[in-house]
């Protein structure tokens, strides 16, 4: 199959959604509000990077689903945007994506979790998790 990562959010209100921001639903959603903010397929450097800005390098046992807090979304927009760089994406992106097919899509990501971060501020019965396939 392969690696699928991705975040996903609950209760969060769709009028409230910005037009800049675009969330999607998951197919694998069970529940009617559960709302996929980001996906990564094959991307294993990504993954490092989250799992890194999740837990500092202090690494749980092996789970497929990780609750975040709006610090820790803060975090992995903050360390999307090093991929950004055309060398960067390269040298640690780990993927089977190129970086011209993945450009723009990490733009829309950090885009979307900048305002789900600043969203889970104001609104704390969000519930947000990382699902990693691995």
């Amino acid at each position: 199959m392969g690696l699928d990562n991705g975040i996903d959010a609950k209760k969060i209100n769709p009028a409230d959604i910005p037009e800049f921001v675009t969330i999607g639903v998951p197919s694998y959603a069970i529940e009617k509000d559960t709302m996929e903010v980001c996906y990564w397929r094959k991307c294993w450097g990504i993954r490092g990077m989250i799992l890194e800005a999740i837990f500092a390098q202090n690494l749980p046992d092996e789970k497929y689903r990780y609750d975040l807090e709006w610090k820790e979304v803060e975090n992995i927009a903050k360390g999307l945007i090093p991929f950004l760089e055309k060398e960067y994406f390269n040298t640690y992106a780990q993927s089977i994506w190129d970086y011209e097919e993945m450009q723009e899509q990490l733009v829309q990501d950090i885009i979307n979790l900048k305002w789900l971060a600043w969203y889970m501020k104001k609104h704390p019965e969000v519930e947000v998790s990382f699902y990693d396939s691995y």
